[in-house]
């Protein structure tokens, strides 16, 4: 299954109050997550992510996560506690993503 959201704080936050302290609604695991905007404040700006597939994100009800970051993958553990979801790093690959990558940002 494959499900897409526009990332940002205000969603995070929205989805973090509805999970129990215990970790993530069951609803958010084993789910692919798209990265699909980036919003900026300082200064203030908005952008559609391109090529969103190459950025994603899974939950899994194991504490992990799997990131794909363009031409890389990282994983590492999750932690939730009340209205914060901490990402803990864990092995990641190192490739040379091309210049017009987003992977540094979105890393």
């Amino acid at each position: 299954m494959k499900k897409t959201i526009a990332v940002s704080l205000f969603v995070l936050s929205a989805i973090l109050l509805s999970a129990c302290s215990s970790g993530l609604p069951k609803e958010m695991l084993d789910t692919t997550w798209e990265w699909q905007q980036l919003i900026e404040t300082a200064p203030a700006a908005q952008s559609v992510v391109a090529d969103s597939e190459n950025y994603t994100i899974v939950f899994t009800k194991d504490d992990l996560y799997n990131v794909k970051a363009d031409c890389n993958m990282l994983s590492g553990e999750y932690q939730v506690s009340g209205r914060s979801l901490t990402l803990l790093p864990g092995p990641s690959t190192m490739a040379m993503c091309p210049p017009e990558s987003s992977h540094d940002l979105y890393v």
